[in-house]
């Protein structure tokens, strides 16, 4: 994507969540507010094209990466001001219709949560983008023959191993009446080792298989890391 293209189709993709504004003044607050969210990810996705091919190392990737982040960061921040701006006037618009003046004290609030949502967008590149990238990159270079990163590789595959168990471990718990945060460790490693409580439940048996796989891999990536970086260090000295 050329570069002079990455802000204009950014903002373009925001344009849906005035559906979502719409929706959340006539009532419907569930589907305005993913309307409203799901644009802003996806306004995010776009601007992390900037960062794009991705560098670890070297002066002139950080110069690419500071200049980068810093424009990404006016992007968010014009996008943020222009949900508040269009959320105002919806809350404007549902004051007259219900008579609802809580809708201009959540309207910065949501779009607070957008301008986020745009951020997560884009660090994405850095907990999926890039990780996927440097596995392709060195399964590419494994068929080939040629010489691979092992580290970069581990590292790789650590970060999308912690991303999938986030994820699946979500979606395969239901957890009730835990209201201290000290409760739902214990209550997600009874979960991996398929133990239901009253208050813990498997909500997707899939899921949980996929979270205690993950699980391995994040164990076995760190061990890897940790020795690899160990026997670097002993060849250096």
């Amino acid at each position: 994507m050329p570069a002079d293209l990455i802000r204009p189709i950014a903002f373009a993709a925001t344009v849906p969540a005035l559906v979502g504004v719409f929706l959340m003044a006539v009532g419907d607050v569930d589907t305005g507010i993913l309307w409203l969210l799901v644009p802003a990810l996806a306004s995010g996705l776009v601007l992390s094209v900037r960062f794009h091919p991705l560098r670890l190392t070297g002066d002139a990737a950080t110069r690419r990466m500071n200049a980068a982040w810093k424009r990404t960061a006016i992007d968010i921040g014009w996008i943020g001001l222009g949900y508040l701006v269009t959320l105002l006037i919806g809350a404007v618009v549902t004051q007259f219709i219900d008579s609802d003046v809580s809708a201009l004290a959540v309207a910065p609030l949501l779009a607070f949560l957008a301008a986020t949502t745009v951020l997560l967008g884009a660090l994405a590149s850095f907990l999926i983008l890039l990780p996927l990238a440097l596995l392709v990159t060195a399964v590419r270079s494994r068929l080939r023959g040629e010489k691979t990163d092992a580290m970069a590789a581990a590292i790789a595959l650590l970060l999308l191993a912690i991303v999938a168990f986030a994820v699946s471990i979500t979606l395969a718990t239901e957890i009730e009446g835990t209201s201290s945060r000290g409760a739902v460790l214990p209550a997600l490693l009874l979960i991996l080792t398929g133990v239901e409580t009253e208050t813990a439940h498997i909500a997707s048996h899939p899921l949980a298989w996929v979270a205690r796989v993950t699980i391995v891999l994040i164990v076995v990536a760190i061990v890897f890391v940790s020795r690899e970086s160990r026997r670097r260090k002993a060849g250096r000295s």
